[in-house]
């Protein structure tokens, strides 16, 4: 359940708006490889309105972050939400285990 709030809330933290990871990394490296990762995995698991979805919050998460990483006070809570985020990820028992261990 703790892992399924990471992954809701992750984005939400964020924030909100749209540019494509792939084209416009955040400028912090842990999120950067962080959403990558995330990214290519949910896409790989992921189908149909699902996947669109998943695909917005990606660019939503994207757009917070870099936003986020200009503000000294707001880029080291930044930093470890995407370090806790992808290390629960990698070790909790979910559809996105797998992939994010490889």
């Amino acid at each position: 359940m703790r892992l399924l709030h990471i992954i809701v809330a992750f984005p939400l933290c964020l924030g909100v708006s749209l540019p494509a990871l792939a084209a416009d990394p955040t400028g912090i490296p842990e999120c950067d490889a962080f959403l990558s990762k995330y990214e290519a995995c949910g896409l790989q698991i992921m189908a149909g309105a699902e996947k669109l979805a998943f695909e917005k919050t990606i660019m939503e998460s994207t757009m917070s972050a870099r936003a986020s990483a200009e503000s000294p006070e707001t880029r080291a809570a930044i930093v470890q939400l995407c370090i806790d985020s992808h290390k629960a990820l990698k070790t909790n028992d979910t559809p996105f285990k797998a992939c994010m261990n490889q």
